[in-house]
């Protein structure tokens, strides 16, 4: 299927895009793929078929964002963790993305007509040498493109990216060009992959599956966020010795905690409380 679709709008379909532009329209938006292998299942059908069947809806929701004039969007594709899946599982996916980003390089006029930017963002020297090619060649011959941003993480994942992003900082300290008073927020933000973007105002997990932002072996029946964060600030505490009390009972000294005030909001100002929450 072709990356950018050139379908006739049916008169609904019209009409829902000129209601939608009256009113706020995100200018990033990202779509986690992920629910392809369960599709698959469920549809009896190889694991394949249904990477290429996401890939398919997505060129759909790609049509819908141009349309709407959403500035950029943010495809999160190919997680290095996936590496990790079975060899063929991978080969096969490595093969849907050469024939996809084949089809990309014949349809670069297009992409050059709508002003599309393909950016890449990841580790891509983790993929084969002849794919890389083809991700390098994408990105050359639309990045003059300032309409609208395509970033499609592959090989991607946020730890790796600050992982290389430290790295970068540090090689510029090993090699005198920096000084550790250099270091900021800002130079960090340069030497990430994705310091052209704006953060996205939308993100969406397409699957459909909820995840708990606290791992479940970490949290007790019934417990939120807050709750887990106070509990665990105050083990922190106790273990640092930050909030224990020391009395002089016959001679001896007599030491106790201070209970934790369940009623009490979190005062992000406590070190102990920031260094749970991160």
């Amino acid at each position: 299927m072709s990356w950018i679709q050139e379908s006739k709008l049916k008169w609904y379909e019209t009409l829902a895009v000129n209601v939608l532009k009256c009113g706020s329209i995100p200018k990033h938006v990202a779509f986690i793929m992920d629910g392809n292998r369960r599709f698959a299942n469920k549809s009896g059908v190889k694991k394949i078929e249904g990477h290429s069947k996401g890939f398919d809806k997505l060129t759909e929701v790609l049509h819908w964002c141009l349309l709407l004039g959403v500035n950029e969007v943010t495809v999160y594709a190919f997680s290095i963790e996936n590496f990790r899946r079975s060899e063929e599982e991978v080969d096969q996916l490595m093969s849907l993305a050469r024939e996809k980003f084949k089809r990309l390089l014949e349809e670069k006029d297009k992409l050059n007509e709508h002003g599309i930017s393909i950016r890449v963002i990841g580790n891509i020297g983790l993929l084969p040498a002849d794919l890389q090619k083809l991700v390098v060649e994408s990105m050359e011959s639309t990045k003059s493109n300032t309409e609208a941003v395509l970033n499609i993480a592959f090989s991607y994942t946020s730890r790796e990216e600050m992982t290389h992003a430290v790295r970068e900082v540090a090689w510029g300290v090993q090699e005198d060009l920096l000084k550790i008073d250099d270091i900021t927020e800002d130079l960090i933000q340069k030497c990430l992959y994705t310091r052209h973007s704006l953060q996205p105002d939308l993100l969406i997990r397409t699957s459909g599956e909820k995840h708990s932002p606290l791992p479940k072996k970490l949290t007790c029946p019934g417990e939120g966020p807050e709750e887990f964060v106070r509990r665990e600030t105050t083990a922190n505490k106790r273990k640092h010795g930050q909030d224990r009390e020391v009395s002089q009972q016959n001679g001896s000294e007599r030491i106790s905690y201070k209970k934790p005030d369940s009623d009490t909001s979190l005062d992000l100002s406590d070190p102990f409380i920031v260094s749970n929450l991160c």
